[in-house]
């Protein structure tokens, strides 16, 4: 992966996007009645969106450690992880807010 490039830093996100436009590419139904074998859920689709940054995080975190035990780790890279890491957890955390004030506004509609 060019170090400079986060197109592939969040491919959970990127299911997610997909998941809500093309439901049906990704196996998911495009209406609740359709749900069958081997479709996706709602649940299912939050932990692939979740498990992205996690493994950005892991990937970041492994190559701190080698860099700092004395491995041949490039400086550059080790930074660009970092940086990756830190973005996902950005669009998380902007991802989890919306869909909490989403939650907000719909609770709060009257009947």
């Amino acid at each position: 992966m060019d170090p400079l490039s986060f197109s592939g830093a969040l491919p959970s996100m990127d299911r997610l996007r997909l998941a809500i436009s093309e439901p049906a590419q990704i196996g998911m139904p495009a209406f609740p009645g359709e749900a069958g074998p081997g479709k996706m859920d709602f649940a299912k689709v939050l932990r692939a969106a979740l498990d992205g940054p996690d493994a950005v995080h892991k990937a970041a975190d492994d190559k701190v450690r080698r860099f700092v035990s004395g491995e041949e780790v490039p400086v550059h890279e080790v930074m660009a992880s970092l940086a990756e890491a830190d973005l996902s957890m950005r669009l998380l955390t902007q991802v989890t807010s919306r869909v909490i004030a989403a939650y907000q506004e719909v609770a709060r509609m009257q009947v």
